[in-house]
């Protein structure tokens, strides 16, 4: 019996209708899933959207589709017969990629991104990725003003991060 990984090669958002309020509807969501090692489509593999109760089945080219899917981070399962199953943690649909005043990616905004910046700005460290991610303040540049609009956030409960 031969056990293999599942790849899960992009989940595409190819209809973001979350940016029109109007239609009610949240984003449409395809990908598709291969085999790590020889890289051809898997059919009739599970794909299930953690935490939603929305589950499917690849299609005999590996595809899959969610339609109207609530903007949101999500954990995504798949798995099939002799494959080990795979979670992906965090997938942002319908979100930006990353979270706003965390440029350390840790998941959340806190003192640590403040020091991450100021190692940036003052030390050569490495940048936020995306550089967005540490534009706390929304002026469009990571520096010292989005230390303090952090500091003032975490500690003083100012207004949360508001990055453009």
């Amino acid at each position: 019996m031969r056990i293999s990984r599942l790849s899960l090669l992009v989940a595409i958002i190819v209809i973001n209708l979350a940016a029109f309020p109007e239609t009610g509807r949240g984003t449409d969501v395809i990908g598709l899933v291969v085999d790590s090692v020889s890289g051809m489509p898997l059919p009739g593999v599970s794909v299930v959207i953690v935490g939603t109760g929305d589950s499917t089945l690849t299609d005999g080219v590996g595809r899959y589709y969610f339609p109207n899917v609530a903007p949101g981070r999500y954990a995504i399962l798949i798995g099939r017969a002799q494959y080990q199953p795979r979670i992906l943690p965090l997938v942002g649909i319908g979100v930006p990629a990353y979270i706003c005043g965390d440029p350390n990616g840790d998941g959340q905004a806190n003192v640590g991104d403040a020091v991450y910046i100021i190692s940036y700005v003052f030390r050569g460290g490495p940048s936020p990725n995306p550089l967005a991610a540490g534009d706390a303040n929304g002026d469009g540049i990571c520096n010292i003003g989005d230390v303090v609009y952090l500091v003032n956030y975490i500690f003083r409960g100012g207004v949360p991060p508001v990055c453009l």
